[in-house]
């Protein structure tokens, strides 16, 4: 009997799991179909979009729901959109795409193209003055172009030169973009395949743009209520995309970002059915592909809960693929918690291993980490099916869905050990000091807090003070915070300790505009000074105070007191 009922629980609970992912994808291929139009901007596909996924916020068990409104500028191409090279036509998305900011243009044109390998600037200043050539279109590789940029804005800026637009080469795939759109700049700039003619003499071209001014979009937010609501978890995806490249061609945008979108929806209806210890708030964001407009109009005028209550952010885009090694980006905030994510995925072998790279404004997780929000950013980058990022190939028949359940799981998992993380032992400590350096004087005064958390990490968390004497005699205070990283273990009575170098982070807060380069230093000299690991005689982390002498690798010592605080 006992195992009959293991097994019907056992398959009820594949069966619900498998639903979901029949969800997930069934969310995927309703926002990527011709419907939305490329959840872009011209047809209003977006805000269609937006109105299916208040419904499925609210199907999935949402407590609450907002519709959070605001206003873009943006450029689109809604109308025609043709091209054809010495009578041969050429396909929208496939063999040419628009620059963003570009206006619409109409008519046959000459050709010139830039001999890249014999490059004049001056030379092609000349011929582009010659009679033959006024009002021609510019042709040229897009990398050589950019690298010559100072050169070729004078050739796709409206000042400067003849020309009626210019013609950039890439290697195909060919892409399409909206970061840049929030206005009309200069001359008309085609994207073309590297396999455009070489030697053609005239275009014919009839593409229009409409400009949309003050359009309005709006962010959809889903909350679930949890057992406490003094801080929150926070879950966001963008649900908008490219829209169209004229009448005919749309970016479906499957993985970007469908895919992500589909994910915060399961999660809602996720923490429904699993009644969570923090509220849970679902974001999915519009106008991230015109420059993250939606996520920074949130941050900047009206969230819904302050950002000081966020516990951590999970931005998802683009996991629509197979990559077994996971990209992500993070937060300074956010470090502590990138440790427990290693820690879970260690044990459970959800990837192959997770890739952090640098923080950047890629996606809407970055306002956030601009306000000092801990989040941590996922993207499955370099699989199979990345190489249709921002194409016409980006649909639901090219999407793989390898990444959802990892995804899913180690988040899942993450979120309830971050909530109730059994703090070992939280220090607070005061510690001064001084020093020469290249001829000046710091004195030092710094005050932080030491986590330590069963699970082997620690984050110590810093402000330091520093009053500098010069050595011509002036002074300067400059005031720094850091965030540290570390790990730790006990063996018996010995306690080992070692910060994570490279995941340290320094700023300056006061007084950075005064002798920069010293600020810097500073901060490299603190920064070099973390690639410590020490072995103390500890009984417990149950001690009310702890002395520790370190021993610096440059040879010098320290004594620090750290005194134990009631648990936060």
């Amino acid at each position: 009997m006992k195992k009959t009922l293991f097994l019907l629980l056992f398959t009820a609970s594949l069966s619900l799991y498998a639903q979901d992912i029949d969800h997930y994808k069934q969310i995927v291929k309703e926002l990527s179909s011709s419907k939305y139009q490329g959840r872009g901007y011209a047809y209003d596909g977006a805000n269609e979009a937006g109105k299916y996924l208040l419904w499925e916020f609210a199907t999935a068990g949402a407590d609450e729901l907002w519709r959070q409104e605001f206003t873009i500028d943006i450029n689109t191409f809604p109308g025609k959109m043709e091209m054809s090279v010495d009578g041969k036509k050429l396909t929208a998305g496939v063999d040419f795409s628009m620059r963003e900011y570009s206006p619409g243009v109409r008519g046959t044109y000459n050709l010139y193209y830039v001999d890249t390998a014999n490059y004049n600037a001056e030379k092609m200043f000349e011929d582009l003055a010659k009679p033959e050539y006024k009002d021609c279109f510019v042709v040229c590789d897009f990398w050589f172009s950019y690298k010559h940029h100072k050169d070729f804005q004078k050739i796709w800026g409206k000042e400067g030169c003849t020309n009626a637009g210019m013609i950039q080469t890439w290697e195909p795939l060919l892409k399409f973009y909206k970061a840049y759109g929030e206005k009309i700049m200069g001359k008309p700039v085609i994207w073309a395949t590297s396999d455009f003619p070489k030697d053609a003499k005239s275009i014919t071209v009839n593409i229009e743009n409409k400009f949309l001014k003050d359009y309005e979009l709006f962010n959809v937010i889903a909350k679930v209520e949890g057992k406490r609501h003094d801080s929150c978890y926070v879950f966001t995806a963008h649900y908008d995309h490219l829209g169209n490249l004229g009448k005919k061609v749309y970016y479906a945008g499957a993985n970007d970002n469908a895919s992500g979108t589909a994910a915060i929806v399961t999660f809602a209806k996720y923490y429904a059915q699993n009644r969570p210890e923090y509220d849970m708030y679902f974001i999915a964001f519009s106008g991230e592909d015109a420059n993250l407009r939606g996520s920074e109009y949130y941050v900047e005028h009206n969230p819904v809960v302050p950002l000081t209550q966020i516990k951590y952010l999970f931005n998802i885009d683009m996991i629509g693929d197979n990559n077994p090694v996971q990209y992500c980006e993070v937060s300074d905030e956010g470090m502590s918690g990138f440790a427990l994510f290693e820690q879970i995925n260690n044990e459970k072998h959800y990837f192959k291993s997770l890739n952090r790279g640098e923080l950047a404004g890629n996606s809407d997780h970055y306002p956030f980490a601009q306000r000092h929000v801990p989040c941590i950013f996922f993207e499955n980058e370099e699989g199979d099916a990345f190489k249709y990022y921002h194409t016409v190939f980006d649909t639901y028949e090219n999407a793989i869905f390898d990444s959802y359940e990892p995804i899913f799981k180690i988040i899942r998992d993450f979120v309830e050990k971050h909530a109730s993380p059994q703090v070992e032992g939280h220090y607070i400590y005061k510690h001064a000091f001084e020093y020469d350096l290249d001829g000046n004087h710091f004195d030092v005064h710094e005050t932080g807090t030491m986590d330590f958390y069963p699970d082997g990490t620690a984050l110590d968390s810093a402000q330091q003070v520093y009053e500098v004497t010069l050595s011509d005699g002036n002074k300067i205070t400059y005031v720094f915070n850091y965030v540290s990283p570390s790990r730790w273990k006990l063996e018996g009575e010995d306690f080992f300790f070692s910060g994570i170098k490279e995941n340290f982070r320094m700023e300056v807060m006061e007084g950075g505009d005064k002798e920069p380069a010293l600020a810097q230093k500073i901060m490299d000299v603190i920064g070099g000074s973390i690639d410590y690991k020490y072995k103390f005689h500890l009984d417990a982390l149950t001690a009310d105070k702890l002395q520790w002498s370190f021993i610096y690798r440059d040879g010098h010592s320290d004594t620090w007191e750290f005194y134990r605080a009631p648990l936060r």
